[in-house]
């Protein structure tokens, strides 16, 4: 996928804007490192999910082998484990960073908007549970990461946002203004120029199969202007 991406990049016409979209299938399950990768987070500290300690453990280190690293033996390939799904994002990371690195290298780096983004969440033992499929925090909340001109360096956003507001976002900055028939995207663009003056989505909703989340943003109090997000669930099963 990196290598494809690049090549895309190497063939686009100079001089127009463009836009492109990666897609990496992973972490997913199955949560596979390899010998390399597997090595890199054995010898680290990995905390246990929440009111689930133990589960999904680091196999590589659990078994005796891996002691002998330092003497000539190799690691194999691991599966499972939260060590190994951290193995897989950071893989994942050095393959974006040298997508976003071969643009710079093109001299457009300081014109350009790079996201990224996830899809779900995932639980990973959290409360016994794995995947997506509950409306808890690790499930509904997704990375969100957004870099380039006109954005503020290192800040974070604390209210819901929507990923379905990418859309809105990249034609707000193309000077598009008018959405197509039935489009509800709405631009992120003031928020990244940390603008609090322009009205936002008062909230988000989320949902999968037999449940819906509404994240809505509240002050705490009259006297403490903080926002706190609130979530509203509905599952008919429950």
């Amino acid at each position: 996928v990196r290598d494809r991406a690049i090549e895309l990049l190497d063939r686009k016409p100079a001089g127009k804007p463009w836009f492109m979209q990666v897609n990496f299938p992973g972490p997913h399950e199955p949560i596979v490192s390899t010998s390399r990768m597997a090595a890199s987070v054995m010898d680290r500290k990995w905390p246990d999910p929440i009111d689930n300690p133990g589960f999904m453990a680091c196999p590589q280190q659990k078994k005796k082998w891996f002691q002998l690293k330092n003497h000539g033996k190799i690691l194999p390939p691991q599966i499972g484990g939260r060590c190994n799904y951290g193995a897989e994002l950071e893989h994942l990371d050095a393959l974006m960073h040298s997508i976003v690195k071969h643009v710079e290298e093109m001299g457009e780096l300081d014109n350009t908007i790079v996201i990224v983004a996830g899809d779900h969440g995932e639980n990973l033992g959290d409360n016994g549970a794995i995947g997506k499929g509950m409306p808890w925090h690790a499930s509904i909340s997704t990375p969100l990461f957004i870099m380039g001109p006109g954005i503020g360096e290192g800040q974070v956003h604390g209210g819901p946002v929507s990923t379905l507001d990418l859309g809105g976002t990249w034609l707000d900055y193309a000077d598009v203004a008018n959405l197509g028939p039935g489009m509800t995207t709405a631009s992120l663009r003031s928020i990244l120029a940390g603008d609090i003056t322009i009205p936002r989505r008062p909230f988000v909703s989320s949902g999968y199969e037999d449940w819906r989340a509404v994240i809505k943003e509240m002050p705490t109090s009259p006297e403490d202007p903080t926002i706190t997000s609130y979530k509203l669930i509905c599952r008919p099963n429950l």
